[in-house]
């Protein structure tokens, strides 16, 4: 009987040997040789016939790496060959190299049926950012890149350029994070909706296939000529490369399963820059040329071709098309002095859809005619350049003839009255006022007390106040031009505070970037021209018609090119250059704001 139960544990204890020997763990990351500041995935696998994992992995204190996810993600994987199974688990953790150095992750112990299990220990070299030899990153910037895609590398200024943010990936991308757009100083940017969830192209590039996901469309227009440059795009990813090879061409690339086991790998994106060739426009510019480039039309209209002295009339222009439309200005006002004329009112329709910014904008003119006559609306004609033509065309609209008689109280004047109304007027007034002091003078009890009298007039000068600050609000909402003049100095005095503080902090780019946001709003505003037109022979031509002094013009244009040219010059980052630049443009348009 004893002799029964020594072999019984003898056995127990060689097949708990053997299932022990069976067991496997190890610890791996996807390189050893990390720069500053990257992360890295660190994964621990145990696997074997009997796993059963009774207490999870911890990472041990950590010497020049950093663990960001300390948590461990888990996952599992089961194969039978021939009848026989393994299990294998996997936990994986993220980390971020900090410090340049050769760093060792100590072992890690793992718990399998209550028996503790350790990895062997691991060295990794950290090197300082953008040191790495390229052969690792290398292989992986062949399977995934970030692109700007322009889809025209010259043009005119105004003309539509379509520009795409494109990732091409051979990858399973699980996640992006967009960390720096692109930068289209120089242009007039418009936005193009993303549709989601982001679709797959297929694209052959240098005879590789890639999926492709365009994460950002804009519409840009060059606001004056020469050389421009977008600047490259980043965007944070993370990667899951399967351990079988590359994931098949068809499956989801922004799937955040791919293969449940495949490395997981975070980097950075950075995107190539643009260089775009922008001419000036042809020099022989029609009279009525304000700037748009595109394609157009033009139709006017009148709410009424007959009416009587004291009626208003509407009169509409609506231009429509494709290319720049934000720039339409103000047509000028088609009615004569003997009207009464009231400030225009714009409004704008714009759509983006396929890759063309089209739409219209309307102005609407109220008049108010005091005499009676036939009154003819001349055609409306403006011209726009046509980029595919290559040449300027001019359009017009039809003219429109009013006839205006007499109103029933005659020929309108003193604010649309007649003499009969305004001695009818005068006479009332005489009667209530008689009655007034007869009221005063009588013996009415409290009805002739002052406190009562007030119950009346506070009451009324209340509504009366609200009504007149009412009439005034709506006239300053349709005058939106207006209100942007009134507010151009103020915000342009705010903005310079806000450069100033820049300055004192050196952050270069941004201060250049608000300046000059501040030199063309002060100019869009006070010319009462959409900032989307201020190109440089538009400015001159505007200047001069408010007689500024020619030296200040120049100076002023000079400044708003330094702003432009000073993000590729290096020397103008120097703390000397950029007091120097911001005294220089203070100056321009403190005395630009008083000359207009």
């Amino acid at each position: 009987m004893v002799r029964n139960i020594i072999i019984i544990l003898i056995v127990s204890f060689a097949t708990h040997v053997l299932q022990a020997q069976n067991v496997r763990c190890s610890a791996s990351v996807e390189r050893t040789v990390i720069e500053a500041g990257e992360s890295f995935t660190l994964t621990v696998e145990i696997s074997g016939d009997d796993i059963n994992v009774t207490a999870y992995p911890q990472l041990p204190p950590l010497k020049g790496l950093e663990a960001i996810y300390a948590n461990a993600g888990e996952s599992t994987s089961i194969q039978i060959i021939n009848g026989k199974k393994s299990v294998s688990k996997s936990y994986q953790f993220l980390l971020r190299a900090k410090e340049a150095g050769k760093w060792t992750i100590p072992s890690i112990s793992v718990e399998n049926n209550g028996r503790a299990y350790t990895t062997q220990p691991l060295t990794i070299e950290v090197v300082p950012a953008g040191t790495v030899s390229g052969n690792q990153n290398a292989s992986l910037s062949k399977e995934v890149f970030l692109a700007i895609v322009s889809a025209k590398k010259e043009a005119y200024v105004g003309e539509q350029i379509m520009v795409y943010l494109k990732i091409y990936t051979r990858v399973n991308i699980t996640q992006y994070s967009p960390t720096k757009t692109p930068n289209f100083t120089g242009f007039w940017a418009e936005d193009f909706p993303i549709k989601q969830p982001l679709e797959p192209e297929r694209e052959i590039l240098n005879g590789v296939t890639y999926s492709t996901f365009t994460i950002k469309r804009t519409a840009v227009f060059p606001t004056h000529a020469g050389t421009l440059s977008i600047d490259p795009a980043e965007i944070d990813c993370e990667l899951r490369i399967s351990k079988k090879g590359r994931s098949n061409m068809f499956d989801d690339f922004f799937s955040p399963f791919g293969d449940p086991f495949g490395q997981v790998v975070q980097t950075k994106l950075v995107s190539n820059s643009v260089d775009i060739k922008v001419n000036e426009l042809p020099a022989e510019k029609p009279a009525n040329f304000t700037g748009l480039v595109g394609n157009f039309d033009v139709t006017t209209s009148v709410d009424k071709a007959s009416l009587k002295t004291g009626e208003a009339v509407v009169y509409k222009v609506e231009i429509s098309g494709t290319g720049n439309i934000m720039s339409a200005e103000i047509p000028p006002n088609p009615f004569s002095d003997d009207f009464e004329k009231y400030d225009p009112k714009s409004s704008d329709e714009i759509n983006k859809k396929g890759n063309l910014i089209s739409g219209k904008k309307t102005f609407e003119y109220v008049a108010v005619p005091r005499a009676s006559r036939q009154f003819e609306i001349p055609p409306y004609v403006f011209s726009y350049f046509d980029p595919s033509a290559k040449k300027y065309i001019t359009k017009s609209s039809s003219s429109h003839t009013l006839d205006i008689a007499v109103g029933t109280g005659g020929i309108a004047s003193g604010g649309g009255l007649s003499k009969e109304e305004i001695a009818l007027l005068s006479k009332d007034i005489r009667y209530i006022k008689s009655d007034v002091d007869d009221w005063f003078q009588s013996d009415r009890g409290f009805v002739y007390r002052w406190w009562f009298i007030l119950l009346w007039i506070v009451p009324a000068g209340a509504w009366l106040s609200g009504n007149l600050f009412l009439k005034r609000r709506a006239r300053s909402l349709q005058d939106i031009e207006g209100a942007k003049y009134r507010k151009a100095s103020p915000l342009a005095k705010k903005r310079l505070k806000t450069a100033e503080k820049l300055v004192r902090e050196n952050k270069v780019d941004t201060f250049y970037a608000e300046i000059a946001k501040t030199l063309s709003g002060l100019a869009a505003d006070k010319l009462k021209i959409p900032e989307a037109s201020l190109m440089k022979e538009l400015l001159e031509e505007r200047f001069r018609e408010k007689r500024v002094d020619e030296a200040l013009i120049k100076e002023y244009l000079d400044c708003l090119h330094m702003c432009d040219e000073a993000r590729f010059a290096p020397e103008s980052k120097s703390k000397e250059k950029i007091d120097e630049a911001y005294n220089r443009i203070r100056s321009a348009i403190l005395n630009m704001d008083k000359a207009i």
